[in-house]
């Protein structure tokens, strides 16, 4: 699936994503996204459940590196197995890594030479080396080995894409400020400004004329539910939050749900506000002929009042 981006909603690949912490309790959350409204609470990018700091700590001596340790989030010192998790992931942690410094977000890649664990015995200490993943025994004193610290403290915190959801269920909408990950295969569209009136996540797969829209809204229609096309009103309160509605529907699409942007430049979209017998008017006020094919976005209004999901 195309990976789409808005200017502050940027879709990172799996298996990473990244780790916000928030900053009174430390506790860390995932989301496959970096948000560049939350870019001060990034910390850390996870592979496998295993969440790495963004940034180095200071080279130093095994007994030095031991002290290092972030209370808030519960970071210490990495397990060798933490190490060998992450070795075959590199390459992408480091691509992640310079994406998030295209957006001047400090954070660094791995290095080519030995990191310290936690694992000694004696006087040496065992080591990774992150240019071939071999472990090796070093002594405790080296002074310039490399660490980076490690955390689990991940919590499944509630996904808020930042507008109402609305989910089709049961032949009826249910609405929802959360992102539910188990029924994304009934997630239909989002609520625009106008309360309970939802804006379906993509497109027609094919323009069409008027009468043909209104046609495919109508066989839609349900007891419970009125498929439409927008009114001039509908498609301008859109338009009037179309950076925020898109960075809705990027989060959306991060998780693998098909989206298509609003895109502000192209808006020849079907509407139902007629001009006369012949032409519809679009909400920049241009009259277009019904016969002519549009893009096409359907619109939805359930005659009660929609379940909170």
């Amino acid at each position: 699936m195309e990976k789409i981006n808005t200017m502050m909603i940027w879709p990172v690949q799996a298996p990473c994503q990244i780790a916000y912490r928030d900053p009174l309790t430390g506790v860390l959350w995932l989301r496959p996204y970096i948000d560049l409204r939350l870019k001060s609470k990034i910390w850390g990018i996870c592979i496998n459940g295993v969440v790495f700091k963004l940034t180095h700590e200071p080279d130093a001596k095994w007994d030095t590196a031991t002290n290092y340790a972030d209370e808030k989030s519960k970071a210490q010192m990495p397990q060798t197995t933490d190490l060998d998790a992450i070795f075959p992931y590199v390459a992408d942690f480091n691509r992640v890594v310079g994406e998030l410094n295209k957006h001047r977000i400090p954070a660094e890649p791995w290095r080519l030479g030995f990191y310290w664990s936690q694992e000694h015995e004696g006087d040496n200490a065992v080591v990774m080396d992150m240019g071939n993943g071999q472990v090796e025994l070093l002594p405790k004193r080296i002074p310039n080995v490399y660490t980076r610290l490690v955390s689990y403290r991940v919590i499944n915190k509630p996904i808020n894409t930042g507008a109402t959801l609305a989910y089709w269920r049961g032949g009826h909408f249910e609405v929802s400020l959360d992102l539910h990950l188990d029924c994304l295969h009934q997630l239909w569209g989002i609520q625009t400004c106008k309360k309970n009136v939802f804006c379906k996540l993509t497109d027609e797969p094919q323009m069409c004329n008027w009468n043909t829209g209104m046609s495919l809204a109508y066989q839609q229609s349900t007891d419970t539910t009125e498929f439409i096309l927008p009114s001039v009103d509908n498609m301008l309160e859109v338009e009037r939050d179309y950076e925020a509605n898109n960075n809705t529907l990027a989060i959306i699409a991060a998780y693998g749900v098909r989206v298509d942007l609003i895109d502000k430049r192209k808006w020849g979209y079907l509407t139902s506000t007629e001009y006369g017998d012949g032409y519809f008017v679009t909400h920049y006020h241009e009259m277009i002929p019904k016969t002519k094919p549009c893009k096409c976005r359907l619109f939805a209004r359930p005659r009660k009042h929609p379940i909170v999901f």
